[in-house]
């Protein structure tokens, strides 16, 4: 019966935000405004994404934020801004802003947060924020290869951190920015403009591909960044080729480097430097009736060149996490 009750009252929660999203539109469409309302923000964020759909902070995003604009996703902002836009907008609810006698005019009919909500607000929208990306982390952002994701996602907001999805979520993500971007008239490939940089697609998605959360260490994406500056964490580990990174679904070398410190052994690591690869691992087929000999057995068959094979990185610099 609990359960039950807790159900019905969720759904009725969800009539009722749908009932204020259906209000707020045919608001919009009798106000001389409305045109000018409903083209703030791109209606592609649908109340079911909401982070932390039952909690207060999502609850008042759908009373208060829909009265204006489409349903903002909290991620559109990193923590930094949102104490920023959250006063800006509660400042115009309450007919005050840039807009003078017109701002009066346009939010007449519209209700704002009290002090309490209005901090509920803020820390709803900033424990949700867009998480940024680290520079000195994927220095690749600042290379050619990270040119068509830097340029395109920089438009609207501050870069994402790739880690915030797997490489198979981010096409999607990809795909609803690319819907944004087009319904707010702003770079499209689908529509090239020689005067404009163009939206790849392809190169967007294969750089947070590389750097996604649980991929970046993986094989494909190892053997696409040899050459490059690369970032990398993993468990350090004393080896008799030297010191080595067990990460996920990855090892590699630290060039130059015999023997970890003490301190770090069997702790977290994180490197960066040159990726580079080498085919120098002593492997050996190991036939029966003959003695064993030094370096690694592998099975008869075997491609010794690519048993060989190890990555290492160069110039490296690396810190223990904490």
């Amino acid at each position: 019966m609990i359960r039950l009750l807790i159900a019905l009252a969720a759904l009725t929660a969800f009539a009722a935000r749908a009932d204020e999203i259906d209000t707020a539109k045919r608001r919009w469409a009798d106000s001389p405004h409305g045109p000018m309302l409903e083209r703030i923000l791109p209606p592609t964020f649908d109340r079911r994404q909401l982070p932390e759909p039952r909690s207060r902070g999502a609850q008042l995003t759908l009373r208060y934020c829909i009265q204006c604009h489409n349903l903002p996703n909290p991620a559109m902002h990193d923590a930094k801004r949102w104490p920023s836009v959250v006063d800006r907008m509660v400042a115009r609810m309450r007919g005050k802003g840039n807009l003078g006698t017109l701002m009066t005019e346009m939010m007449a009919s519209v209700e704002a947060p009290s002090v309490a909500e209005q901090h509920v607000l803020l820390a709803y929208f900033t424990r949700n924020a867009q998480e940024p990306l680290d520079e000195a982390k994927i220095p690749e952002v600042l290379q050619p290869s990270g040119e068509s994701f830097r340029v395109a996602c920089s438009q609207c907001h501050v870069l994402p951190d790739p880690k915030r999805y797997t490489a198979a979520q981010w096409p999607a993500v990809v795909e609803r920015m690319r819907r944004n971007m087009e319904w707010m008239n702003r770079i499209v490939g689908s529509k090239p403009d020689p005067t404009e940089p163009q939206l790849r697609i392809e190169e967007i998605n294969a750089f947070l591909a590389r750097h996604a959360r649980g991929s970046s260490g993986s094989p494909l994406a190892m053997k696409e960044r040899i050459g490059q500056q690369v970032t990398v964490e993993g468990i350090a580990e004393a080896r008799k080729l030297g010191a080595a990174l067990r990460g996920d679904g990855f090892d590699v070398w630290i060039d130059q480097l015999q023997d970890w410190p003490a301190n770090a052994v069997g702790r977290k690591v994180r490197v960066s430097g040159i990726l580079d690869e080498r085919h120098d691992l002593p492997v050996y087929v190991q036939r029966p009736g003959e003695p064993a000999s030094a370096g690694i057995p592998v099975p008869e068959g075997t491609d010794l060149r690519k048993a060989s094979h190890r990555y290492i990185v160069r110039n490296a610099k690396w810190s223990v996490i904490k």
